[in-house]
């Protein structure tokens, strides 16, 4: 916390699932009173908020950021595209209200990359997408439920009737080591994406397919009318 500086900028959410982007205004304070104790917020920083509105309008990596951890973290933004788009969000909303600090916002970071846009659902979406109109499967909805941690959703062939099961991931930090869903293959295919391209392949098992980002990338360019709305806007923002 002792490393927020004036100026830099806060992304939040309440209760409601708003989110809020704010600039910090001041220098990091320290309040003892009742009611900085009893909300447990006696180390603060100042700052202006924007409501920023639901997920939809928030970059992935922000709302994963969101997902357990310190109370303040910062957001993994290898290339500063995150901070690049953040600045121009507040930028274009402080504008719209009045507010006359703005950065110096340059052009687009290169290196930028879709996968760090869409959130972790999206990205579910989109591979799930791509299985259901290149490989003939139906997704089974009641299959995708947070208890089932080995994999997202199972999914149906429309011919044969085999079934699937797929496992996506975000990111660098989570390599999918094909052997970890050898036991899956009892029972169907088992289609495994990382957005990073990271898998661990010590032999080749047989129902065990690994999606490259590249055919995926290529089927969000060929198919952007079927994307969920949210998918398409960040295809067009980057």
């Amino acid at each position: 916390m002792q490393r927020v500086e004036e100026n830099d900028l806060v992304w939040t959410r309440d209760e409601m699932g708003v989110y809020y982007l704010g600039r910090v205004n001041g220098a990091w304070q320290y309040s003892g009173e009742k009611e900085h104790v009893e909300a447990d917020i006696c180390s603060y920083y100042l700052c202006e908020w924007i409501a920023i509105g639901s997920v939809d309008n928030v970059p992935g990596s922000v709302v994963n950021s969101f997902i357990m951890g310190p109370a303040i973290r910062r957001i993994k933004d290898d290339n500063k595209s995150i901070a690049w788009y953040t600045a121009k969000l507040w930028n274009e909303m402080a504008t719209e209200m009045g507010n006359v600090f703005s950065y110096n916002v340059s052009e687009k970071p290169a290196g930028g990359n879709f996968w760090e846009f869409i959130s972790h659902e999206d990205c579910e979406d989109v591979v799930g997408l791509y299985l259901q109109l290149k490989h003939e499967y139906a997704i089974i909805p009641g299959t995708c439920k947070a208890s089932t941690a080995g994999y997202e959703y199972v999914l149906t062939h429309r011919k044969s009737g085999d079934k699937a099961v797929v496992q996506v991931k975000q990111g660098s930090s989570t390599k999918l080591m094909a052997k970890d869903y050898e036991d899956f293959t009892l029972f169907g295919e088992v289609f495994l994406f990382n957005s990073q391209g990271l898998y661990e392949i010590d032999k080749e098992v047989d129902r065990i397919t690994c999606l490259t980002v590249a055919e995926i990338e290529t089927f969000t360019q060929q198919h952007k009318h079927v994307l969920p709305l949210r998918v398409k806007a960040w295809l067009d923002t980057i």
